[in-house]
């Protein structure tokens, strides 16, 4: 609940509150036990922030919304959570914000772990059948072409 109040543009609360809120969400989205619970509370405003004017707000939410999408869970048999997952974030403006990461000119971002996260997002949402041909749809082939040839 406070992290609600924490990321509500409207809080009264400082730009830091706001980038460890977020913190707190990218470090809770590392396991894949709290994505329905934090996806369903959080999603949107882990989205919204993903396009902040503010890099450290930014990078904090893309490396939420890319733990999101990089886990394996939706292979496991009858388990269609994460799928469901992998969906919504690619209808919504998810995958702008994971491309605009993976392939950014600034240096800041690009030299960044919400960078990789944001590939590694890429390519977990790449498992989705639905989710890739969105993926290619709005451009995000290319930056997973030159990541996977970078040799740095």
């Amino acid at each position: 609940r406070e992290v609600r109040v924490m990321l509500d543009p409207k809080c009264q609360s400082d730009i830091e509150t706001t980038r460890f809120a977020l913190l707190v969400l990218a470090n809770l989205s590392s396991r894949s036990e709290n994505h329905s619970v934090l996806c369903e509370r959080y999603l949107d405003d882990i989205i919204a922030y993903s396009k902040c004017g503010d890099l450290k707000c930014r990078s904090n939410a893309v490396l939420a919304l890319g733990n999101f999408c990089s886990t394996t869970d939706h292979k496991r048999e009858g388990d269609t959570g994460n799928t469901s997952r992998l969906a919504t974030i690619a209808s919504t403006e998810g995958i702008k914000s994971l491309i605009s990461f993976a392939f950014s000119a600034n240096e800041l971002e690009s030299t960044s772990n919400a960078q990789f996260q944001a590939i590694a997002g890429l390519r977990g949402l790449g498992t989705n059948d639905a989710s890739r041909k969105e993926i290619v749809r709005q451009g995000g082939l290319e930056p997973l072409i030159l990541a996977a040839t970078a040799t740095a």
